[in-house]
């Protein structure tokens, strides 16, 4: 399924918002990883179906969207590895009606 640029941008501002939504019912927040946000994006669209986490930031960077500018703060994850993190606010999967 092809959508264009701009349609996917929308995509992922909608499912992992810019800024607090103040909407609880809707969304939750959540630390994230650039893994996190990969697989939340994989989960609900086909638009980045070949990208890996190195891949993802480019491509969200290179187009300024804003849920990169959130602060990213360190810690290590189950394996003892250091991972970043950034406090976001994403979408309940219950809300969410059908892959794109």
């Amino acid at each position: 399924m092809f959508i264009s640029l701009a349609k996917s941008i929308i995509f992922l501002n909608i499912i992992i918002p810019p800024s607090d939504p103040k909407n609880e019912v809707v969304y939750v927040c959540r630390s994230l990883s650039m893994n996190d946000m990969l697989s939340i994006m994989w989960k609900h669209s086909n638009l980045l179906d070949d990208m890996n986490i190195r891949g993802l930031s480019k491509w969200c960077g290179a187009r300024k969207l804003e849920l990169m500018k959130a602060t990213i703060k360190r810690k290590q994850d189950e394996f003892n590895r250091k991972i970043s993190t950034r406090i976001r606010y994403v979408v309940k999967d219950q809300y969410i009606i059908s892959k794109i």
